[in-house]
């Protein structure tokens, strides 16, 4: 699968037990404006950088699990499209 509208690519796992964080990999939140709002605000990509997932890779798919814990006050937004004005706005976060 491409990377594409920022997503990443599909991985494979084979059935065990893994641990996930920032360290290892990127926890993402995309949000799209919709109904009334949609003209007011924007599409955001955020990050979270703080957080923990658990994934427990079974034999059969149907028995695999995810446990994941994020810390809300980690989230920072990464970039925002859209937006009231007379021409689209694009911003991203200074490297």
């Amino acid at each position: 699968m491409s990377q594409g509208r920022g997503y990443a690519r599909r991985v494979s796992f084979q059935a065990g037990r893994y641990r996930l964080g920032p360290e290892n990999a990127t926890l993402s939140v995309r949000t799209e404006r919709a109904g009334a709002a949609a003209k007011a605000g924007h599409d955001l990509l955020i990050h979270v950088n703080v957080w923990e997932a658990t994934l427990v890779v079974a034999e059969d798919p149907g028995g695999t699990t995810m446990e994941l814990t994020a810390d809300a006050t980690s989230l920072r937004v990464i970039e925002g499209t859209g937006g009231r004005g007379p021409t689209k706005r694009v911003y991203k976060k200074a490297s």
